[in-house]
């Protein structure tokens, strides 16, 4: 049985060609969401988009640049895809950290949560033969007076393709152009 999954990632214009000619560059970092992949919100382009237009804002290297989003099509064998927000899929990942514990626990485990995270399911993936983790996330900054008054907070789907075969299709659904942000520029500043 195949799971298909369809997720929109934020990235910049200039990356687009060669994301949808060849395929994601991903830059490996120990401190990955779910560990080391190409990374996607699931059915949301305005989160992805809202992605983009914060790493440009925190990033000098990438102020001035125009963002995008794209499209990607994933499917995967059910076998295939760690899905955290299914019980089952949940418990595999508990028992596998449990015994993960015991059995490197004369190794060194760095102090960041984060990386020990993205360490986990980097190994619990080649053990596996894991080629797309889905997992959802409660957004903390969520706005403080409808979280304290209803318990309402945001929560986002994130889709790691550890496997980008798995990626069927890829199509650039956003591409702000240079006129997008000068228009934004202006009205971001209260200007007609």
């Amino acid at each position: 049985m195949s799971v298909v999954l369809q997720g929109y990632h934020g990235t910049f214009t200039d990356c687009v060609d060669e994301i949808l000619m060849n395929r994601f560059t991903i830059a490996k970092r120990p401190d990955h969401w779910l560990g080391y992949g190409a990374y996607f919100y699931q059915d949301d382009e305005r989160h992805a988009l809202c992605w983009a237009n914060i790493k440009r804002k925190r990033h000098v290297a990438y102020m001035g640049k125009t963002v995008a989003v794209i499209k990607a099509i994933i499917e995967v064998e059910r076998r295939h895809c760690l899905n955290m927000t299914l019980q089952a899929d949940f418990e595999k990942l508990a028992n596998y950290a449990k015994d993960f514990l015991v059995s490197k626990r004369g190794e060194l485990f760095v102090e960041n949560q984060l990386e020990n995270r993205c360490y986990l399911y980097d190994c619990f993936a080649t053990e596996n033969e894991i080629k797309v983790i889905v997992a959802s996330f409660s957004k903390e900054w969520a706005d403080p007076a409808a979280t304290l008054m209803f318990g309402i907070i945001f929560g986002e789907i994130q889709i790691c393709v550890k496997d980008q075969l798995t990626i069927t299709s890829k199509e650039c659904t956003y591409r702000e152009t240079p006129i997008t942000v000068s228009l934004r520029k202006k009205h971001w500043r209260g200007k007609p």
